[in-house]
């Protein structure tokens, strides 16, 4: 039996995706050193939706035919390929991770019901969670959404929301887990292990003495520059008003890494959001220091203070962008016509 079981939940927004693409790079040195970071992939997700009590097929099923059988069977499968791999592996602990384990809080029953699953396997079961300051989490979240192309810059609402769930969807871990199988982490710079997400999680779960080498750090899904948020903003605008469609399903996949080579200033919130999102998040961030001791030492982030607007017209953002838009259309169609191309005169 394994020694403990780390689940890792997030929360969103606090380098979970370079918590999973460090772990997955850096498997088989953990699993020598007494880890199970399992395969596959490096997300764990279908785990987490495998011990749902009612889990709904996921967006990539469907146009798969008969989507709800075959979503079903692959959780089946996952959780058989799970137990495999525990039951063969000589490692003392294992590692779970996945932003989307902290939807599980959602309802308290999903949570008992993985913990009960991972004890099985498990002498301890240990769920960590990292938070961002209420304020930051809103920020990044809201740029994350409209380099997605998920809403406009204006559209925060949702966020706020969103945030001020925070404090009670850790009390629910809590409660499933009690005080000993809930860690909850500020996700602060000057409070974490060597400043960095990921090599604080190693430090908290005994595996410390792996970094700096030769476990290797990855870093992905980093924030965009304020130029480069604006530019898929207005973007996002100009595809609603041509299209009247979601800007979302209008995106060149491209997009998203073109906006990522976009050098610029830091991020920040437009200041007519900033009163109403620190209004909202003031006592979010008061509850998770009463409600579990998380203090955040820096104050408001950079993305609440710093300079908001580009030297740009938003109408000469969306030119650029819809150009920038129609050379990657005309690249892929003239990439896929060579391909046809090489294809007939094999034939």
């Amino acid at each position: 039996m394994l020694k403990t079981c780390f689940v890792h939940v997030g929360h969103p927004k606090t380098g979970s995706s370079s918590i999973e693409a460090s772990f997955g790079k850096n498997r088989k040195l953990l699993g020598r050193a007494g880890l199970l970071f399992p395969k596959p992939g490096s997300d764990h997700f279908m785990v987490g939706a495998a011990l749902r009590e009612n889990p709904k097929p996921l967006r990539a099923y469907r146009w798969v035919p008969g989507r709800a059988e075959a979503f079903h069977a692959d959780l089946e499968a996952t959780l058989k390929g799970l137990e495999h791999q525990i039951n063969t592996s000589e490692a003392q602990d294992l590692l779970l991770a996945s932003e989307s384990f902290f939807s599980l809080s959602s309802q308290l029953t999903d949570v008992v019901r993985m913990r009960d699953y991972l004890q099985r396997f498990a002498e301890r079961v240990v769920f960590i969670a990292y938070v961002r300051h209420p304020a930051m989490y809103v920020a990044s979240s809201l740029q994350q959404s409209v380099k997605m192309g998920r809403c406009r810059l204006e559209q925060f609402g949702r966020h706020i929301k969103l945030a001020a769930q925070i404090p009670q969807r850790l009390e629910v871990f809590r409660q499933a887990l009690g005080e000993d199988g809930l860690v909850v982490r500020p996700f602060e710079r000057a409070q974490l292990a060597h400043g960095d997400v990921v090599r604080d999680l190693l430090e908290l779960i005994g595996y410390g003495h792996l970094a700096p080498d030769p476990f290797e750090v990855v870093q992905t899904n980093e924030s965009l520059s304020l130029e480069a948020v604006h530019l898929a903003d207005a973007l996002n605008k100009a595809i609603t008003a041509k299209t009247g469609k979601s800007p979302r399903a209008s995106r060149v996949p491209q997009l998203t890494i073109f906006l990522q080579h976009i050098r610029g200033k830091k991020f920040a919130v437009p200041p007519k959001a900033r009163q109403r999102i620190e209004k909202r998040c003031a006592p979010v961030e008061a509850q998770l220091r009463d409600m579990f001791g998380i203090a955040f030492h820096a104050g408001l982030p950079p993305e609440m203070s710093g300079a908001a607007e580009p030297d740009w017209t938003e109408q000469t953002l969306a030119d650029i962008m819809l150009g920038v838009c129609g050379l990657i259309e005309e690249n892929q169609a003239l990439s896929l016509a060579l391909e046809q191309s090489k294809a007939r005169e094999k034939t």
